[in-house]
């Protein structure tokens, strides 16, 4: 389900001048995956908790604008202020992008990479057991 949109997104960029290295972009979607399977664990097991659609969209809506702003992904935190750029390396969608942006350059064994992969794969384990603790206390 992640991988269609993500590709119609690199084949919508190609005729703007965009030109990703293509094992960088297979190892990319590996990470896409592992933080596609964080947000759809974090959103079920919420749904879950909070039993209601209202406020499951009121956290969401909350969480993602500060969450995408400080991952450096619209904007680059290299303009940011000092404080925005310390407080972005709390916030595990920033190892995400700054991999991706290796990636897609097509360096594969870099640092950003592998931190992306550690805080992300980490946040991957946590999330489905907690997940999976949610489920089965509400099926209990």
């Amino acid at each position: 389900m992640f991988a269609v949109p993500a590709l119609l997104v690199v084949a919508v960029a190609l005729p703007f001048g965009y030109r990703p290295a293509p094992d960088g972009i297979a190892v990319a979607l590996v990470l896409l995956a592992l933080l596609t399977a964080v947000v759809s664990a974090w959103s079920n097991a919420l749904g879950v908790l909070l039993k209601e659609t209202g406020s499951l969209a009121a956290i969401v809506t909350g969480l993602q604008l500060p969450l995408t702003l400080l991952s450096g992904v619209l904007l680059p935190l290299s303009i940011a202020p000092g404080w925005m750029r310390v407080l972005a390396h709390v916030n595990p969608l920033f190892y995400a992008v700054e991999a991706s942006r290796d990636l897609s350059g097509g360096s594969i064994a870099t640092t950003d990479v592998g931190l992306g992969f550690l805080v992300i794969g980490a946040l991957t384990a946590a999330t489905l057991g907690w997940g999976t603790r949610v489920h089965r206390t509400a099926v209990a």
